[in-house]
């Protein structure tokens, strides 16, 4: 496997392998309308130092902007970016204006809740333990019309509350519409889910699980938000397919993801496993590496695929054991607290390919610096 670490410089789609579906575009090179470029900064614990290419814009008064010109269609966004944390660590959230051609577009809905971790490994949410990290989350949202020559704001307006707003980068993306029913599936919307985010729905989806595994059917996850707490076990021959991960989401509940049992976990348990287009999007914001992993985990055995998988906001994006032949596919792994994806014991033939990891920082030994890191995994 190789494996090659890059730093984009906007704008650019990524290189040497991975065929990335996105443009990125760095914040210090928009035009910066009364913001401040902070770096390049190369020590610890500086929220420059973090960023891709070691610069960022900081936006701190009502009206500043960056904006830059898009290259060409997209429909969707991801703004990398840094709000402060408040005095007790626990976070807030607000938002952040976008416009494109000048007029509002929408306010996106950014937080300090999954980032700002303190101290030294395992570290804590705790301020006075001095020496921040992990000052970096995104916001995504998609619907968006934007055709190139087209140009795209991020602004700080009144009612954008944050004393400031540290922008990293922006990602454009041509989203393509949602995927449809396949056949000889199982809608979990027939079991009871409700796909708006506030009803609990794990029941609905492990009812689903169970029945399409002894109809020898696969399952069907429609677009919505369908909010998870507890982790579920896969059996074999299983398949789950959503909508495209722009449309489909399994999330968690913040209230109780303090909780190892009842967070956001797809567990691998037999051969012949399939999992595609979804989201996984936890609610951790600590880490402690004595509770079990979210978002990914367990044994795929052998013949399963993970393809077209989101995931964030989980201590690793995937913890995969004893399993031969998978293949993860065209997967992003981002802002998780540790790995974005972790081979460990027992893997063989193992193909990872076209995937992502981005993550705030890198624990590394005393004395050498974190950095931000997007890792493509080519085939």
């Amino acid at each position: 496997l190789f494996i090659l670490s890059f730093v984009p410089t906007p704008p650019v789609l990524a290189s040497g392998g991975a065929a990335v579906p996105w443009t990125t575009y760095e914040a210090e090179n928009m035009t910066i309308g009364g913001g401040t470029v902070l770096g390049p900064h190369y020590s610890a614990n500086a929220v420059a130092s973090e960023a891709s290419g070691r610069k960022c814009v900081q936006l701190s008064g009502t009206g500043q902007y960056v904006e830059f010109t898009s290259q060409s269609v997209a429909n969707a966004i991801v703004v990398r970016y840094s709000v402060p944390d408040t005095s007790d660590g626990t976070g807030t959230n607000c938002t952040l204006s976008l416009y494109t051609n000048g007029v509002f577009a929408e306010k996106l809905q950014v937080t300090s809740r999954y980032s700002w971790l303190y101290g030294y490994y395992p570290f804590t949410n705790k301020p006075s333990a001095g020496s921040p990290r992990n000052f970096y989350d995104e916001a995504r949202t998609n619907n968006l019309v934007i055709n190139p020559g087209d140009t795209v704001r991020l602004q700080k307006d009144s009612t954008d509350t944050a004393s400031y707003y540290v922008i990293d980068l922006v990602d454009l993306e041509n989203v393509a519409a949602p995927l449809t029913q396949p056949a000889n599936s199982t809608n979990v919307m027939n079991f009871g889910a409700y796909g708006d985010g506030v009803h609990d729905d794990t029941v609905a989806l492990s009812t689903c699980i169970v029945n399409a595994y002894f109809q020898g059917k696969s399952v069907w996850l429609p677009p919505g938000l369908y909010k998870i707490t507890n982790s579920m076990n896969l059996p074999s021959g299983m398949t789950i397919q959503g909508a495209g991960m722009w449309y489909t989401t399994l999330v968690g509940d913040p209230a109780l993801y303090t909780n190892s049992a009842r967070r956001v976990t797809l567990n691998g348990g037999g051969n012949n496993i399939h999992l595609s287009d979804f989201a996984i999007v936890g609610k951790l914001n600590y880490r402690n590496d004595t509770e079990p992993n979210d978002g990914l985990g367990g044994s795929y055995g052998t013949g399963s695929t993970i393809s077209h998988i989101w995931v964030e906001h989980t201590k690793t994006g995937a913890w995969l054991t004893n399993s031969k032949g998978l293949v993860v596919d065209s997967c992003r792994f981002r802002d998780t607290i540790a790995d974005g994806i972790n081979l460990c014991v027992g893997m063989q033939a193992t193909i990872v390919t076209n995937c992502t990891a981005v993550r705030a920082t890198i624990a590394l030994p005393s004395g050498r610096r974190p950095t931000r890191r997007r890792t493509i995994l080519p085939g």
